[in-house]
């Protein structure tokens, strides 16, 4: 490579003009990258000049792994503590998604920079979540993201938790009535009444009750039953025998829709997880 050779800086030069050169068309070559890497850990190029073109080349190529990996370790190495540095990031981080759905390099990215920052980011972080998810509702990887933050927040108790889970959920149920057939906004909902069950059993039974909107009306009753029972099943069994008695275990019909099928699924979820004594019956 022209980085081994002796004839000085003209061949840095131009290695450097190659190095960009060949980024701007390749930007998922690895090799390429960690050349850069070399010079920017001797002093060749600056940090600064790498996040100017890791932008540059993300707004060309959004879908560039390679570039994001690149960006995440120039960041970890010499931005870690650099909480303004770090919080500019997310905004470059929602308007790739924006321009690219689905990016889990993406949103792994996000989750390092919000870990770097800390607790104190978690509800801004969650405010900035709710608006691009309105927009952006079936985007499964946006939800995944959401709900792992969730989870931290409880895990780190952060101030308002409990409201902060509550409010998603709202959010999720209102979602719900206009895009039933997306499962990632049915999973989200599993896992956040999981959390909120955690933090207030009381709360979320509360909020089962308030569901029955997001079923057929013959589902209704088999609500009703779900919050109003008192005693919990001590086994998976008697659980089951419980649910075929309210019709829960029934053979699906043949013409049975998607969407029917992913309420049938919740409403299963739901006894399983708020009628079994077991610990382990949380599982979203």
């Amino acid at each position: 490579m022209f980085y081994r050779t002796s004839l000085g800086t003209p061949t840095e030069n131009l290695l450097e003009i190659v190095l960009l050169y060949l980024l701007l068309i390749t930007p998922n070559a690895t090799t390429f990258w960690n050349c850069r890497r070399r010079r920017v850990l001797s002093g060749q190029i600056s940090p600064d000049r790498e996040l100017w073109l890791t932008r540059l080349i993300l707004r060309t190529h959004p879908r560039s792994n390679e570039t994001i990996f690149h960006r995440q370790w120039v960041m970890r190495t010499y931005y870690a503590k650099s909480v303004n540095t770090l919080s500019m990031e997310l905004e470059l981080c929602e308007e790739i998604a924006d321009a690219y759905r689905l990016h889990y390099g993406l949103w792994d990215y996000r989750r390092f920079l919000v870990d770097q920052i800390g607790p104190t980011a978690f509800e801004k972080e969650l405010m900035r979540l709710d608006d691009w998810l309105s927009s952006h509702p079936t985007d499964a990887s946006g939800w995944t993201y959401l709900a792992q933050l969730l989870e931290r927040t409880v895990r780190c108790s952060v101030p308002r938790c409990k409201e902060l889970v509550v409010e998603r959920l709202s959010h999720v149920n209102s979602l719900l009535q206009s895009y039933p057939e997306r499962e990632c906004l049915w999973m989200f909902m599993r896992t956040a009444l999981c959390l909120l069950k955690q933090l207030d059993r009381d709360c979320a039974t509360d909020f089962v009750a308030n569901q029955t909107e997001l079923f057929p009306t013959e589902a209704r009753p088999i609500i009703a039953e779900l919050v109003k029972i008192r005693r919990q099943f001590k086994s998976m069994e008697s659980y089951f025998d419980w649910a075929f008695e309210h019709g829960l275990t029934r053979f699906p019909r043949v013409q049975m829709s998607w969407t029917e099928l992913l309420r049938l699924r919740h409403l299963f979820w739901l006894g399983r997880n708020f009628l079994l004594s077991r610990e382990d019956g949380n599982i979203p």
